[in-house]
């Protein structure tokens, strides 16, 4: 199995990039549940999981099966 290795660049990349983007979203998310929104609140955070997949594309990480 061939190992996948990465800059630390792209890792710091990777790091800003998805606790960035997820902390974002999850702040959004509370306003609209604060707001009584819960279908919005339900949808941001089902996007919210998708942020790490975000940030590998972001930091150009390849990806192996």
């Amino acid at each position: 199995m061939e190992k996948t290795t990465i800059s630390r660049k792209q890792f710091t990349t990777y790091m800003i990039a998805a606790f960035g983007l997820a902390w974002i979203l999850e702040i959004i998310a509370v306003i609209f549940s604060n707001n009584g929104n819960q279908m919005v609140f339900s949808i941001v955070m089902v996007i919210t999981m998708f942020m790490p997949f975000m940030a590998t594309l972001i930091a150009r990480i390849p990806l192996r099966c």
